[in-house]
């Protein structure tokens, strides 16, 4: 008889012993015991003797333990991963094996070699057959390698600030930048006084973020930064963003090549971080909302949204040391120590970014005389600061502000 390999169990039958002068009697069981967990054959015999001394012939039983059964795979994580060309790396889960003989070994993996500088489907086959020469089924594991929109690897790291408090953070948000040599348009997001940033194409840029994690700076895992249509939600993936993580460093999402020359400094100050992101626009952008969001390890969150928080725009590039009153030709130097009203609006302009300044230029503006009326109303309080820049972008956009 055969018996199944740690699955089935012997159970001793016996015989039946006949005899003419003592009728029925027990056998003796002898021979071999039979072991359900081990491989083999095995021998049970039978022995009887009557009263009178005789003995009769012996009887003997097989039993063959014996593997008959597969071994079954399972796969150690999912059947299918998508991972990012160049950005995620691929560590094989490997895969478990059940079986009734225990010293079947592990699977033997095979099929394609996982390049994840190289897009494409990768096919990885597990395989395992036990000592008894039973074969499992073939299991598989397809790994897809995707192209990123445009996505750029950038060194650097980054860094935290304060208030308001949201899942173990205080979060003061992106702030005016102090002005360093090269950056000419400062981003100031202050969501107390909504102002949209007009920003020139081919302007570098910055923005400052400080994030205050209350379990430490060093906790800090994840801060992504997205340029979005106004009012759309939710955030994609494929969305353009500039994004720092703990784990995998810095990224650019930019499908429509809307960023160049981006960089990311990271500042610890003292239980806080400080990220401060640079970048530049390589075309224009319509008003846009900025995102922030981030995580620590723990993944207490935050999100923050600046509704019409940024514009790009064409203006004529240039960084004017004088300017030029049109109609009466006029020019004026920005370098006076009592400056008049129209130097002290263009000059403003320049903190922006929307006009450059450089002391060693020859460039020049030319203005409509009555531009200066417009920046005594600006002064004054009788248009708003949103007006003042919007209307100067516009006369920049349309030549009537010209750099010369």
């Amino acid at each position: 008889m055969d018996i199944e390999l740690n699955i089935d169990t012997y159970t001793e039958l016996g015989v039946s012993v006949s005899d003419t002068e003592d009728g029925s009697s027990s056998a003796v069981i002898g021979g071999d015991t039979v072991d359900e967990s081990t491989l083999g054959t095995y021998i049970v015999t039978y022995d009887a003797t009557d009263s009178n001394g005789n003995h009769a012939t012996q009887v003997t039983r097989t039993v063959n333990v014996v593997d008959t059964t597969i071994p079954v795979i399972t796969l150690n994580g999912a059947s299918t991963i998508t991972l990012v060309r160049n950005l995620d790396t691929y560590t094989e889960p490997g895969a478990s094996v059940s079986d009734n003989d225990p010293s079947t070994s592990s699977t033997v993996i095979g099929g394609d070699d996982v390049d994840t500088s190289v897009a494409g489907t990768y096919i990885i086959t597990y395989n395992v057959s036990d000592p008894s020469g039973n074969s499992a089924t073939q299991v598989t594991r397809t790994v897809n390698i995707v192209n990123p929109p445009s996505t750029h690897r950038l060194g650097g790291s980054l860094d935290p600030g304060s208030e308001p408090s949201v899942s173990g953070f205080t979060y003061s948000g992106p702030t005016v930048s102090d002005g360093g040599i090269g950056f000419g348009a400062l981003l100031n997001l202050d969501p107390n006084k909504p102002f949209t940033n007009v920003i020139p194409v081919g302007e570098p840029s910055e923005i400052i973020l400080k994030l205050s994690n209350l379990d430490g700076a060093t906790h800090m895992e994840h801060v992504s930064m997205y340029f979005l249509n106004q009012g759309t939600s939710p955030v994609d993936w494929k969305d353009t963003s500039i994004t720092w993580d703990k784990f995998k460093g810095t990224t650019v999402i930019d499908p429509t090549h809307l960023l160049s020359d981006v960089s990311i400094k990271s500042t610890q100050i003292a239980g806080d971080m400080q990220y401060t992101v640079h970048f530049t626009f390589n075309d224009e952008m319509k008003t846009s909302d900025i995102l922030i969001k981030g995580w620590n390890i723990y993944k207490n969150t935050i999100e923050q949204r600046y509704s019409n928080a940024i514009q790009v725009v064409n203006v004529p590039s240039g960084t004017p040391t004088t300017i030029i009153e049109q109609e009466n030709i006029k020019q004026v130097s920005l370098n006076s120590a009592t400056p008049t009203s129209l130097e002290n609006g263009i000059a403003h302009l320049t903190q922006l970014g929307i006009i450059r300044v450089s002391s060693d230029s020859k460039q020049s503006v030319t203005v409509p005389h009555w531009y200066e009326n417009v920046i005594m109303w600006w002064q004054n309080g009788q248009i708003s600061e949103d007006d003042f820049v919007a209307s100067s972008t516009y006369l920049l956009r349309h030549n009537v502000l010209q750099v010369i």
